[in-house]
């Protein structure tokens, strides 16, 4: 059953109160909209909802569901190709994951990357919470320069800033009613260097360790180039070059990425005040703050917040 979400550019399918032919009609749907697979349920209702946030260049999901469990066959796998890799962020129960014979379990705040061709099962016990990112190929090899192998990877989000700050990004985009728009080539990338290690090309890698670095301290108001670059393990004069390569300024990402989080302070009425969310967002300078948000969106952060209201 089609739903409609609250984040906007989604879709969402809920599977519960449906027919008999309810699990297929789920089967149908990811097919569809995310990755062809064969679901089994125990004895009991099924119920799951699937929201999709489809991207020029990537594809987003936010599933939860009761225990079932899913298989990619070869049989399917030839059948419905993807060409993609796929990325898994367990957010509730521990869940199995089995390929090439061998069964790992993906726990809350761990992080599987896998190639979507190669043939899976999942076992959800408990029943499943995650976020799922499918990536064409593609797009990874046009992004990185170099292709991806696609190689089992399972990463925990304590011990990766990368893997952190796709988490951050893809909770932040799916959000309801306060969505954050994703920066897709920050997430190609960081799904690169996630997904190839050091594979990635070094000015990539330096990339992704700083826009990560930024994430993590956006909302300090004394954040820094320097202290960017320091993170990164470059010099300051590195770091500009890397940035420039993707037509951007250091000074330009940080207050870009603030006025995105101060817009969705704003419009999800979560800011008592323009001040506030300018606060918040960590900019240091209110009329700063009001010229920069105008001239991005073409709206006063007043108008937004008073929109929220109405």
């Amino acid at each position: 059953m089609a739903r409609q979400p609250s984040i906007p550019g989604s879709r969402s399918y809920v599977a519960s109160g449906l027919p008999h032919d309810r699990v297929e009609r789920w089967e149908a749907y990811n097919a569809e909209a995310l990755i062809a697979v064969r679901c089994a349920t125990p004895d009991g209702p099924f119920r799951a909802t699937e929201t999709n946030l489809d991207l020029p260049r990537l594809h987003i999901a936010t599933v939860t569901g009761s225990p079932h469990r899913v298989t990619r066959s070869a049989d399917l796998v030839e059948r419905c190709p993807t060409d993609s890799i796929a990325v898994y962020l367990g957010l509730g129960a521990d869940a199995a994951f089995t390929s090439g014979g061998r069964r790992r379990m993906v726990r809350r705040g761990e992080l599987l990357i896998c190639n979507a061709d190669q043939p899976f099962g999942r076992e959800f016990r408990y029943g499943v919470g995650e976020f799922a990112i499918k990536v064409p190929r593609s797009e990874l090899a046009g992004t990185l320069g170099a292709e991806v192998p696609g190689a089992l990877r399972l990463l925990s989000l304590r011990e990766s800033p990368a893997a952190r700050a796709l988490a951050r990004a893809v909770a932040g985009a799916t959000r309801s009613g306060a969505a954050v728009p994703i920066d897709e080539l920050a997430a190609l990338e960081l799904v690169g260097v996630l997904a190839a290690g050091d594979r990635t090309p070094p000015e990539v890698q330096h990339r992704v360790a700083a826009r990560a670095y930024i994430e993590e301290h956006l909302t300090d108001q004394d954040l820094s180039a320097r202290h960017v670059a320091e993170a990164a393990g470059i010099s300051d004069r590195q770091l500009s070059r890397i940035f420039a390569a993707v037509e951007l300024s250091v000074p330009q990402f940080i207050q870009g990425r603030r006025l995105e989080l101060a817009r969705t302070l704003l419009a999800a009425g979560r800011a008592g005040s323009t001040a506030q969310a300018a606060r918040s967002a960590g900019f240091a300078s209110m009329p700063h703050f009001s010229r920069a948000f105008q001239r991005r969106f073409g709206v006063t952060a007043g108008a937004v917040r008073r929109g929220a209201d109405d």
